[in-house]
């Protein structure tokens, strides 16, 4: 089972065996289709694969390859609000609260640093 984290933007990926779990940057992770040979059908599937040993890790939800992968980017695309669906219907308004404080305070850091530039400049006029 993969635990996509969209707080911190990693994806945890399942031990292998007895080893560990591996944490990896959304950003960082690989993923492609491919053929699924435990199934006596062919078909594709997506998976992640592995940074440590490079073995796939099947997953999806719709059985519609390129609706799933759209579907986590955009779960884990922060600046977005969650994806539609009943299950994200409790955290909707913490995420939208969540959202209007990071873009509030990137907007005022950036007001203030323009202030400073401005307070410090010298005009040149001709």
């Amino acid at each position: 089972m993969l635990i996509w984290d969209r707080e911190n933007g990693t994806v945890t990926l399942p031990p292998r065996f007895w080893g560990e779990h591996e944490v990896v940057p959304f950003k960082d992770i690989k993923v492609k289709l491919i053929r699924n040979i435990a199934s006596v059908v062919n078909f594709h599937i997506l998976a992640a694969f592995r940074p440590s040993d490079g073995q796939p890790i099947e997953f999806g939800l719709l059985h519609d390859n390129a609706k799933d992968w759209a579907f986590f980017c955009w779960y884990m695309d922060k600046t977005r609000p969650l994806p539609p669906g009943e299950v994200f219907d409790p955290y909707r308004e913490r995420d939208e609260e969540r959202r209007r404080r990071e873009i509030a305070g990137e907007a005022r850091w950036e007001l203030e640093d323009v202030g400073e530039v401005l307070n410090n400049s010298q005009f040149l006029c001709s």
